[in-house]
């Protein structure tokens, strides 16, 4: 990708989504999705099923769109009307496919993405791991159940918001 690109994503994100050139740019690049543009959040839409983001995350809302049933199963959905609706508008805890319960800020880890930290080693009992950027702590519940408890996991989170929900137990 070109300067040209950079300078037109960094345009984007200054404008903003209440911008009606932005909203039609994300509008052609979320097809076949639609998009619904709310006071504080936008909705991304496929048949009867809705992936509800802030507006401030408006920038991933073609990447969602482009992996939209991979962003949409990582959560269970609630109905809402006629529509099965995933909710990462606000912090709200969340329950995975898995069955575990985890307060989120926004959008869920992968667990996709977290089984890609293992593709060069999966920790094991006893081992010490350092979960940097821990989010809202699935990751580090995961390297936590690895590492058993003769091991230990330090995280660090850098961000208010996902540190508080990192600390909550449940």
């Amino acid at each position: 990708m070109g300067r040209a690109h950079y300078k037109l994503t960094e345009l984007i994100i200054r404008m903003g989504p209440n911008s009606p050139f932005v909203r039609a740019i994300l509008r052609f690049k979320c097809r076949p999705a639609s998009l619904k543009f709310h006071d504080g959040r936008v909705d991304i839409c496929v048949g009867n099923r809705l992936i509800r983001i802030a507006d401030k995350h408006f920038p991933y809302a073609v990447d969602m769109a482009t992996s939209f049933d991979t962003y949409f199963s990582q959560v269970n959905s609630e109905q809402e009307g006629p529509n099965r609706v995933v909710d990462f508008s606000a912090p709200k805890l969340q329950r995975y496919a898995n069955g575990l319960a985890f307060e989120i800020a926004s959008m869920p880890e992968e667990t996709e993405a977290i089984e890609c930290y293992f593709h060069w080693y999966r920790p094991k009992a006893g081992d010490t791991v350092y979960d940097m950027g821990a989010y809202c702590g699935v990751s580090t519940y995961t390297f936590s159940a690895c590492v058993g408890p003769s091991g230990k996991v330090f995280a660090f989170e850098p961000d208010p918001i996902n540190f508080s929900l990192l600390q909550k137990k449940y």
